[in-house]
Formats: structure tokens, sequence, C-alpha cells
């Protein structure tokens, strides 16, 4: 699971109509969520291929533990 400063993400989002519905697919199962720390939004992002993705075009997130 990994943490992307929401920011960062969605001008790739626009940019790879792939990625986006990629990106729904993984909303509609639960697989990403929003949060705000510090008064940034985030995405965090359980699903291993949209991690993989996200780190193949240069965004490498920040690992995420689970309490």
């Amino acid at each position: 699971m990994r943490r992307y400063p929401a920011h960062k993400v969605t001008p790739l989002l626009v940019q790879y109509p792939d990625l986006m519905e990629a990106w729904k697919e993984a909303a509609k199962t639960g697989l990403l969520r929003a949060e705000t720390r510090d008064g940034k939004n985030y995405v965090v992002v359980e699903d291993l291929s949209l991690i993989a993705r996200l780190k193949a075009l240069g965004l490498e997130g920040e690992p995420v533990e689970e309490a």
C-alpha cells in the first residue's frame, strides 16, 4: 500500500485514459481511498498493478502502514 500526493496523480490520470479506467475500477473495488494530512490531499492505493504503473510513470509514493 502506498500514499501519493493527489496533485501529482491527477495530471497522470488526465494524460493516460487507460490509467484513468484502471483507477476507476480500483475505486469501485475499494482499493483506493482519499485522505488529508496536514492540509494536503493524498490518495492511498492498495492495487498492486496501479502502484507498479505509477512507479513506471515516475511516482514512487510513500509506504503506508495500517494500524
